[in-house]
């Protein structure tokens, strides 16, 4: 492996790892993610949660169908990284600029100046830059 294909293998499977790291906590603390929502909102949704008993749970199995969804996302970006840095394969190389475009998509719609929107422009250059200098597997 290059240079180029060893930074952005870990720049790709830090993302995964951060992700599934979110997955975790959310297994233990399932409401942590409000504290996110909030930051990317301004809306603080605990509020809403302690209203009673159903409105708890619903936001409960919302949470948990969040964590999956992560889980699987994250886990497939550790084996498409692998794919695509590793064994050079494109298909792999071109499914991995979901990263960059969701993380634009975050940079869009988080409110304006804070923490969590800052983060996204990070993430876009990391993720961007990591692709760009090996843009050499989907174009030998």
């Amino acid at each position: 492996m290059t240079a180029p294909h060893t930074f952005a293998l870990c720049i790709f499977m830090l993302i995964a790892i951060l992700g599934i790291v979110m997955v975790i906590q959310s297994f233990f603390k399932p409401f942590a993610a409000f504290g996110l929502f909030k930051m990317a909102s301004g809306f603080d949704f605990s509020e809403l949660k302690d209203r009673d008993n159903e409105t708890s749970n619903a936001f409960k199995t919302l949470l948990s169908f969040q964590a999956s969804a992560l889980l699987g996302g994250n886990s497939m970006t550790l084996f498409l990284s692998w794919m695509a840095f590793h064994d050079s394969v494109a298909l792999a190389w071109w499914a991995l600029w979901y990263w960059p475009i969701m993380f634009f998509w975050h940079f869009i719609i988080y409110k304006k100046a804070t923490p969590l929107w800052y983060v996204q422009i990070v993430w876009i250059f990391l993720s961007v830059t990591a692709l760009l200098l090996t843009r050499n597997i989907a174009f030998p």
